[in-house]
């Protein structure tokens, strides 16, 4: 009766999330929010999928696109994750599920950081539109975010999770402009158990706006100056997912998603998986909607070995006129 009451509660907490987080999505505006290192995906897989991945959730990279899924994993988790962008941005990504029990549910964590290498200071640009002057000064640009998940199979098919995570951003380590927040996603998973379809809806980045400020510059008219506030990428996201083909050895997982985020148009993706034996992957994806993100492609194995399982997956995603990105996963389950 208690475990009764509690699903119930749990749920209706979930739904009570969930909405208020969708009002809160119609209200923003686009191209206002920051922290947008957040919305950059962690996982090869997910990422050669056109991050078509919420309906799917079955790894470690549950923890970035829907928090219920690492509530089915009965192992433990590990996954890696590095990612090289133009202009000497780095993203380094790692993630760990803890399971527990069925009872009390399942934990997980996970640190994102983004580092921009030494780039020059320079002055504003001229109303005729020339360039700025480089000052003689360089500085650093750093992001980083810490999160805890937690996430609990409610039903034979309903799961549900939350993360929260703490960010922080650094603009100009010179004054010391600084920003920090705190923020949650919420996710569910439904097995319909009707011909392997299942349903996943998230928010993410749900948390109060946040504003830059300069500490301790030698200036005083820029210390402790507060920059107008920002929100959090949020982004509401409804995704289906089937198995249309699985014969023998061989498998095809489909995942389909649309996104309505606050600082953007709607936008959605599709991603296909093909495995050979849990052992092979062939993936791809396509994105409509976005600025410069387009399709991607790529492909894994699974390394079973006497303690673990090793997992390595390599994704590749065209932006168009931008430079075109590489990425690659190591997991582990053991």
């Amino acid at each position: 009766m208690i475990i009764s009451k509690l699903r119930s509660i749990l749920l209706l907490l979930t739904l009570l999330i969930l909405v208020s987080a969708i009002t809160l999505l119609g209200q923003s505006k686009v191209g206002t929010s920051g922290f947008q290192f957040l919305e950059i995906a962690p996982s090869a897989r997910g990422a050669a999928m056109g991050s078509a991945f919420s309906a799917i959730a079955d790894d470690a990279s549950a923890l970035y696109y829907n928090p219920a899924g690492i509530s089915r994993l009965d192992k433990y988790e590990l996954l890696t994750n590095g990612v090289q962008y133009p202009a000497g941005i780095r993203i380094a990504y790692a993630g760990l599920v803890v399971p527990i029990s069925p009872l009390i549910g399942n934990i997980g964590f996970s640190f994102t950081s983004l580092f921009l290498e030494e780039a020059m200071k320079v002055t504003e640009p001229m109303l005729g539109g020339e360039h700025g002057n480089w000052t003689g000064e360089y500085f650093l640009c750093y992001q980083y975010a810490g999160q805890i998940t937690y996430a609990k199979t409610l039903t034979d098919r309903f799961s549900a999770g939350i993360n929260l995570k703490y960010i922080r951003s650094t603009l100009d380590d010179r004054d010391n402009t600084t920003s920090q927040a705190i923020g949650a996603d919420i996710g569910t998973l439904y097995d319909t158990q009707f011909r392997s379809i299942k349903l996943g809806i998230v928010i993410t980045n749900f948390g109060p706006d946040a504003a830059y400020k300069s500490l301790d510059a030698t200036d005083p008219d820029v210390r402790d100056y507060v920059h107008e506030s920002f929100a959090l990428p949020m982004s509401f996201r409804v995704g289906v997912s089937a198995v249309p083909f699985h014969s023998g050895a061989n498998m095809v997982i489909i995942d389909i998603e649309g996104e309505h985020p606050n600082h953007n148009y709607e936008r959605a993706s599709i991603g296909l998986e093909y495995c050979f034996s849990d052992f092979f992957f062939l993936r791809g994806g396509y994105r409509i909607g976005h600025d410069s993100e387009k399709w991607s492609a790529g492909g894994g194995i699974n390394v079973p070995l006497a303690v673990a399982k090793i997992k390595v997956d390599y994704a590749y995603s065209d932006y168009s006129y931008l430079t075109n990105i590489h990425r690659l996963s190591v997991g582990m389950q053991f």
